[in-house]
């Protein structure tokens, strides 16, 4: 019985994170869609089915907390990215019900955990806006 892989949305304004992220994350067995820009994140949240959302916490054109709101509206799990050169806080709890797990973008290792985790657990991580 073959097994459906799980869908996950890349989203980071830097192209090499992207390439790279896409890679280590299909080499450990989930699909992924890459987007590198606000309205590609909007047109993919609003067009495709995701199991989870790795966004970074700075996308330019739109506000973090818009970007949140529609992971949110799309009842999708989430994971933040943060810069490796910012301490990394996570998790935290951003708002009344809703948690966040924050992780720095250049630790493939503990990105493939923690999605796996997530998505082996079926915890939701939705940040509140």
């Amino acid at each position: 019985m073959h097994r459906q892989r799980a869908k996950v949305l890349l989203a980071d304004c830097h192209e090499d994170t992207l390439i790279d992220l896409q890679r280590v994350l299909e080499n450990a067995g989930f699909d992924t869609t890459a987007v590198w820009t606000s309205i590609e994140f909007v047109d993919a949240i609003r067009s495709q089915a995701f199991d989870l959302v790795l966004l970074n916490e700075y996308m330019p054109g739109a506000p973090c907390q818009e970007l949140l709101q529609l992971v949110r509206d799309a009842d999708l799990r989430c994971v933040l990215f943060q810069a490796r050169t910012r301490p990394v806080t996570g998790p935290a709890t951003l708002g009344v019900g809703h948690a966040c797990e924050r992780v720095c973008k250049h630790d493939y290792a503990e990105i493939v955990q923690l999605v796996s985790d997530l998505l082996a657990n079926g915890e939701k991580h939705v940040p509140a806006a």
